[in-house]
């Protein structure tokens, strides 16, 4: 009987094992790669889990790619990682318009490359998506984007200028570096902007950084802090100032909350406004600006701070006369 069942057991741990082994078969076959398919331009495509699909390479010889909007009746909504890598031939590139991310190293090292059409449907631009590309001269960043990845742009000697819309969240670290060729950049801030370290590092031509909203902004050298030193607004409001502050940094971070606005009254015989109140604006150090809404700011009101508590510092606009 002992030994009978000692057989048992056997034959029960064999059992096991091969039905182990068969699930590890099934499990294989299960994750197998997706079916690579190409169209007449040789755009090659995989679908993705949510029915759209992605462009995954190229094996056309055209100087010139038209992603389309759409393959095989379903949407192209992502173009891979290395999809178009270190290509010599492509000299322009046109993304549909269901397009939400370029993935990493897209188009990194396509040194014929001039022009990409970037459309408003995209919101990710990912790390090294077009680094190297030495030759690119004209791009356009629309306003859905929201995240550009970094070393996005890096050594790409030919863009002079470039401008990012409020829409951007985060330009992440060493974004533009060593663009030796761009001299202007102009930055129009939303709600909220991160800045990573070295993002303009090694750009020896910029000269010019404007900064629609000077206020708000903090430097630290913590990529998680989200706050620190608080940099007034006669660093940034001087785009020559702020090219040089920018570019010469290694290691800090910056950042930019909406810090409110100051309530104000239009002067409707001069064109001009009065500081009536603290509004929303939330920072400690209080900056007077020169305009408002296009007209200058010429007076502060009776009272306007009276019993605040939160201000530490104050500066005031030239164009202030009482």
């Amino acid at each position: 009987m002992f030994s009978d069942l000692k057989h048992r057991n056997i034959l029960l741990v064999l059992l096991i094992v091969l039905v182990i082994s068969l699930f590890s078969g099934i499990g294989i076959s299960l994750t197998a790669k997706a079916e690579t398919l190409t169209d007449s331009y040789g755009i090659q495509y995989t679908l993705l889990s949510d029915d759209t699909y992605s462009v995954t390479g190229y094996t056309g010889s055209s100087t010139t790619v038209d992603i389309p909007d759409t393959y095989n009746g379903k949407a192209v909504t992502y173009i891979g990682s290395k999809a178009f890598y270190s290509n010599v031939t492509i000299k322009e590139v046109n993304i549909g318009s269901n397009v939400t991310t370029i993935s990493n190293n897209a188009f990194s090292g396509c040194t014929a490359l001039k022009t990409v059409t970037i459309p408003d449907s995209v919101t990710t631009i990912r790390y090294c998506a077009f680094a190297s590309c030495g030759v690119l001269t004209n791009v356009t960043i629309p306003d859905s984007v929201k995240e550009i990845g970094y070393g996005a742009f890096q050594s790409c000697y030919k863009i002079t200028s470039i401008t990012i819309p409020a829409s951007v969240e985060t330009l992440d670290y060493a974004m533009f570096l060593n663009c030796t060729g761009l001299t202007s950049v102009t930055i129009n801030c939303g709600t909220y902007l991160k800045i990573g370290e070295r993002a303009f590092y090694g750009c020896t031509a910029l000269t010019s950084i404007t900064i629609d909203e000077p206020n708000g902004w903090f430097v630290s050298q913590s990529s998680e802090a989200q706050s620190g030193t608080d940099l007034s607004s006669s660093d940034l409001s001087n785009a020559s100032t702020a090219a040089t502050y920018f570019k010469s940094t290694y290691y800090n971070y910056y950042w930019y909350f909406d810090i409110g606005t100051l309530e104000y009254s239009y002067n409707d015989s001069s064109d001009t406004y009065t500081v009536t109140g603290i509004g929303t604006y939330k920072s400690t150090n209080l900056v007077i600006p020169d305009t408002y809404n296009g007209s200058k700011v010429t007076q502060i009101g009776e009272g306007a701070f009276r019993s605040n508590t939160d201000i530490t510092s104050v500066s005031m606009s030239d164009n202030v006369i009482y």
